[in-house]
């Protein structure tokens, strides 16, 4: 199952841009119909930073150069998103499974996280 949420948060990564936190949990979202939660969010993003493919300090989450030709690898933002889910998976995991960086992953408080959420669903519930 962590290949399965490293390979969303990955995605979301990607299609966030390194916008913000809320653009992250957003995109987590429209990606997988799920609210991203903390336990997924700190368990996941220093897996992918360990690998090399996000770097990230706080609320600033982005591809490194590796991450960023995954993505490529995969379509890019071109591709349908959807396309996308079961590809990166396999590409993530092997990633992931053959990390050898020392990935550094400061990540924000559970509070700081818990206001992004809340202020991402106050944004989303205008929209229904």
């Amino acid at each position: 199952m962590t290949d399965l949420i490293d390979s969303w948060l990955f995605l979301a990564v990607a299609r966030a841009n390194g916008e913000s936190l809320e653009a992250l949990i957003a995109m987590a979202d429209a990606i997988d119909h799920s609210v991203l939660n903390y336990s997924e969010f700190s368990t996941s993003i220093p897996r992918l930073a360990s690998a090399g493919l996000v770097a990230c300090n706080g609320e600033s989450i982005g591809l490194t150069e590796v991450g960023h030709a995954l993505f490529a690898s995969l379509g890019g933002a071109a591709q349908p998103c959807i396309a996308q889910v079961t590809a990166s998976r396999a590409a993530v995991a092997r990633a992931v499974a053959g990390a050898r960086h020392a990935g550094t992953a400061t990540l924000v408080s559970p509070e700081r996280f818990s206001e992004a959420v809340a202020a991402y669903l106050g944004r989303a519930s205008k929209w229904r």
